[in-house]
């Protein structure tokens, strides 16, 4: 599953600009053009939180929280980071008074609090998870302060939990949680409060966006977002050597080798916020349970090589530890690497 934080870059990328002018400055106007490779099964971050689904819906919706480039967390319907009590077992969230949806009413605590206890409640029907485990309540201090209140402290539940699009209360408040996949909302948001408001569907071909310009966040340059369904790879790249399409954001290595042959096409590599490898059983009595027996398997290995092969050459690189090195908290002095030594395996 691809995280809700991965899908930031669309946003981000939406705002900027749906193209460049001379040194990079945003062309107001236009229309960006985005492919997707299947319908997203819903526009409601309440009920689908598979790849697609995000794609297409997160121009639609303020999120609480937003992942930097860093990955670092950074506030967004947010005025601020958190505050916390003595044991780290409350949160205070204060929220951007300026906020409203795109039918003029404003964004306030009710719509966190709804949200939150919305994806709680056990008789939603849904095809997403969420994470809300540690958390005990959450409660409206007033119209723009929120409290979450856990059973524990946890340290990373602003990053894992609080980084989620808000819905509005006064739209869906009255929808039985346990119908809400199948009400209207879930496949035409008429009240979205993202950079971004919803236009239009034909399911199977297209998604159509139209800018937000009361977006608390700045309007974005591009009028319209057209996001098109297109399953082939292959007539992904054709459509964007034909200027078709304006964007892909996962082309296959080898639909990327293609594309960056077409004229007027650029294609740009960027490392994945995910993680690949494997993990062994250290329980006490297992091979794997003396360091030493680790240390000579990762001194045995071609670990290059193996990347490359798994990945495509170019495609990927080692990494020496379960923190990403575009992160924020990466240290790349913190880690030992063990290049493939014989007299050490």
């Amino acid at each position: 599953m691809l995280s809700r934080a991965g899908l930031l870059c669309l946003t981000a990328l939406l705002l900027a600009a749906c193209s460049s002018g001379p040194g990079g400055t945003p062309r107001e106007g236009g229309t960006l053009v985005i492919a997707l490779p299947s319908d997203p099964d819903s526009l409601n971050p309440l009920v689908a939180n598979d790849s697609v689904s995000q794609r297409a819906y997160t121009p639609l919706f303020p999120l609480l929280y937003r992942i930097g480039a860093d990955l670092s967390v950074a506030p967004d319907l947010a005025s601020s980071l958190p505050t916390f009590n003595g044991d780290g077992t409350q949160l205070t969230v204060k929220l951007r008074t300026d906020a409203t949806w795109s039918d003029g009413m404003p964004v306030t605590a009710d719509d966190v609090v709804y949200t939150v206890n919305t994806e709680r409640n056990p008789a939603l029907q849904t095809h997403a998870t969420f994470n809300w485990s540690p958390l005990s309540a959450v409660t409206k201090v007033d119209a723009h302060t929120v409290k979450f209140t856990m059973a524990h402290a946890d340290s990373s539940f602003v990053a894992n939990s609080l980084v989620t699009p808000i819905v509005p209360a006064h739209v869906l408040g009255g929808v039985d949680p346990s119908q809400m996949a199948g009400n209207a909302y879930s496949s035409a948001p008429n009240v979205t409060g993202g950079p971004f408001k919803f236009s239009k569907r034909t399911p199977g071909q297209s998604i159509t966006l139209s800018a937000n310009v009361s977006f608390y966040g700045g309007h974005p340059h591009a009028v319209t977002v057209v996001e098109q369904i297109i399953g082939d790879q292959n007539a992904v790249v054709t459509q964007l050597g034909e200027a078709k399409l304006s964007l892909e954001q996962e082309l296959s290595a080898a639909a990327a080798s293609q594309a960056v042959i077409s004229s007027g096409v650029s294609v740009d590599a960027f490392a994945e916020t995910a993680l690949v490898g494997v993990q062994f059983n250290v329980r006490g009595g297992h091979p794997f349970a003396t360091a030493a027996v680790r240390q000579a398997l990762a001194y045995s290995v071609d670990h290059d090589g193996v990347v490359s092969a798994a990945t495509g050459a170019s495609q990927g690189y080692p990494v020496w530890g379960d923190i990403n090195p575009a992160s924020w908290a990466f240290d790349a002095g913190s880690s030992h690497q063990y290049a493939m030594d014989a007299n050490h395996a």
